[in-house]
């Protein structure tokens, strides 16, 4: 059931990222907001490879997580070694990168709602 959830949410974040960039593609002067929301989505998935790979904390001392936000690997200490359980890599990896990507366009999507707010549902839009 915990796949079908993150699948579902990844489903929702990539609908949310392809609208935000339709959306850029109907303004009437979208370059800028290209250049904008395509670096915040560059440098997103950028750190979402660290923060799913490199990134490691422990919550407990015998407790060490590698991923944020889903674990890729977990150490745990038994009888003074390290053991390791690996996660599904090819799954977990992805989800980590698409999910910090999409936080990281967030002001570009939340820029575009309040544009449009303001200027009303009838904005100039590229022919």
């Amino acid at each position: 059931m915990a796949w079908f959830f993150c699948a579902m949410i990844l489903v929702l974040l990539v609908a949310i990222d392809v609208g935000t960039f339709w959306t850029i593609n109907q303004l009437p002067s979208p370059h800028p907001w290209r250049i904008f929301a395509g670096g915040l989505l560059i440098l997103g998935v950028g750190v979402g490879l660290w923060l799913g790979l490199f990134f490691r904390y422990k919550p407990r001392p015998d407790l060490e997580i590698t991923g944020l936000p889903l674990p890729t690997v977990v150490f745990h200490l038994e009888h003074g070694e390290w053991v390791d359980y690996i996660g599904m890599i090819p799954v977990v990896v992805p989800f980590n990168v698409l999910t910090v990507a999409s936080c990281f366009l967030l002001p570009a999507t939340l820029g575009l709602v309040v544009r449009r707010l303001v200027t009303g549902p009838s904005f100039e839009q590229r022919s």
